[in-house]
């Protein structure tokens, strides 16, 4: 839980939005998406070009960073189970790209690639800061549903009986959430 919230989470915050707070902002502003489009591609084919390769981009540095940790941590952490800690991963990953995603949609309403990344950053903060909020207030499980965040941590809830149904309903959930943000992008 520690590496994932600390190295993890702030690679997916700030990797998230770094890598596509730009998406077609940089092109707008240099008056270069003009000539761009006036090839033979949609600008919604454009977009979800440039958001894919962002997401392949973020993945490969989250699976590095993870591989990392699953070849030092077991000398670390005496009892570490690396099935688990990959399992959780996968998850967080998923979260991950999600950012990605959301901050390329984000960015599309700003001019400036800053303000894009600022509002990105911002975004991406309040909805991881408020994603436990629904384990110290059962009441408040509306508010979990609707932040991705919050399924890609539920999973710790579940550390002690996790099955593969507890993995991959929330990996179902969080690819779900990738599409819509996708969708809403295009």
């Amino acid at each position: 839980f520690v590496w994932i919230d600390l190295a993890l989470n702030k690679t997916m915050i700030l990797l998230g939005a770094l890598l596509s707070s730009g998406i077609m902002v940089d092109e707008r502003a240099r008056n270069i998406l003009t000539l761009y489009l006036s090839k033979p591609i949609r600008p919604e084919s454009y977009f979800a070009s440039k958001v894919l390769a962002a997401i392949l981009v973020f993945t490969w540095w989250y699976l590095v960073t993870a591989c990392v940790a699953v070849l030092t941590l077991p000398y670390r952490i005496p009892g570490f189970h690396a099935p688990t800690f990959l399992a959780v991963s996968s998850i967080h990953l998923m979260a991950g790209t999600f950012t990605v995603g959301l901050s390329a949609v984000i960015s599309q309403s700003f001019e400036k690639r800053f303000s894009a990344l600022l509002a990105s950053m911002l975004t991406i903060m309040l909805l991881a800061g408020v994603a436990f909020v629904p384990f110290y207030d059962r009441d408040l499980w509306l508010l979990g549903a609707l932040n991705p965040f919050f399924h890609a941590i539920s999973i710790f809830g579940e550390l002690g009986n996790m099955t593969y149904g507890h993995v991959l309903s929330r990996l179902g959930i969080l690819l779900g959430w990738n599409i819509v943000v996708l969708w809403m992008g295009i």
